[in-house]
């Protein structure tokens, strides 16, 4: 990351991180966290995300577009 200037000096030139889950209530929450394999599925599946929602978005005026991204 020490070479990308932006993304270092907001993150300070490391990135640590625990994955967990938070469910319950408010004033109850349950933490549990999370194996690194879980994390890796949830990554990956953002990052599909993000590229598919271009094509998401200009679908419905494609014409004879019925494909759902």
């Amino acid at each position: 990351m020490s070479r990308i200037p932006v993304i270092s000096g907001i993150l300070g030139g490391q990135l640590v991180s625990i994955p967990v889950a938070v469910s319950g209530s408010i004033n109850n929450p349950v933490v549990t966290p999370l194996s690194p394999s879980a994390v890796g599925r949830e990554l990956l599946g953002l990052m599909e995300r993000t590229l598919s929602l271009p094509f998401q978005l200009i679908a419905p005026l494609w014409p004879g577009s019925d494909k759902k991204w």
